[in-house]
């Protein structure tokens, strides 16, 4: 198991608080009313100070504020993240520094950032 599956496992027991959210699905950033709301949560997670890293998982159905199923996300479906990179960096100043991961989990893609 590697560490990223090991930080996943730890996330999926938590509630969702200013570190972290859950998210069905991977949002259709062609939709600008949409993409805003992505580039919302980036600009809000970027702007929360913290030592602790921050996470959006998609992929996992939201419970009453709980990660529920893990459902997956459509892989093909998600924009590569040097597109993401520059979007967030045309919204955004100063551009928030952050990773794009996809993850197997349950058998289901998962993406996080």
């Amino acid at each position: 198991m590697d560490n990223l599956t090991v930080v996943l496992r730890g996330l999926l027991q938590m509630h969702e608080n200013s570190t972290l959210d859950f998210k069905e699905k991977f949002p259709d950033l062609n939709d600008n009313v949409i993409k805003g709301e992505f580039l919302k949560d980036i600009a809000a997670f970027a702007n929360t100070p913290r030592r602790d890293p921050a996470y959006l998982i998609f992929g996992v159905k939201d419970k009453n504020g709980q990660a529920g199923d893990a459902i997956g996300v459509d892989i093909s479906q998600i924009l590569k993240e040097s597109d993401i990179q520059q979007m967030v960096g045309t919204y955004i100043d100063p551009v928030p520094q952050w990773d794009g991961y996809t993850i197997k989990y349950e058998g289901k893609d998962l993406y996080i950032i």
